[in-house]
């Protein structure tokens, strides 16, 4: 019974590490493909980087969702419309948004003591 149990755990394991590195793919697809699409509009990708931003709150580690938001409005910014102390503070924000919709998550699912760690080390 142990190592059928075990075994299942292991399987589990696997499988969201393998959920983590489809989702990093499909995040840094979207900011790719917002960096490569010319913009008519100023700021119209910004709801499209929020998509890989919700989607990491709930499969990635904090520093992903940190990680990918930040990247993403860096990227579009110095490529499209240029780089200025506002947008700097605009990827500083979805970065921490994407910790916070992490942590609220965290919260719902009442694990106190996983938020403490998610915090204190790389969980």
């Amino acid at each position: 019974m142990l190592n059928i149990k075990k075994c299942k755990n292991n399987n589990y394991f696997l499988l969201i590490k393998n959920i983590n590195y489809i989702a990093v793919l499909i995040a840094m697809m979207v900011v790719l493909s917002q960096v490569m699409r010319i913009q008519i509009i100023l700021r119209t990708s910004i709801p499209l980087f929020l998509i890989p931003v919700f989607i990491s709150t709930f499969i990635l580690n904090w520093y992903w969702c940190l990680f990918i938001g930040f990247v993403g409005h860096l990227l579009v910014d110095l490529s499209l419309w240029g780089f200025t102390l506002g947008s700097l503070c605009w990827n500083l924000g979805t970065g921490l948004l994407a910790i916070l919709l992490r942590i609220i998550y965290l919260i719902k699912c009442h694990n106190f003591w996983k938020i403490i760690l998610l915090l204190l080390i790389n969980y």
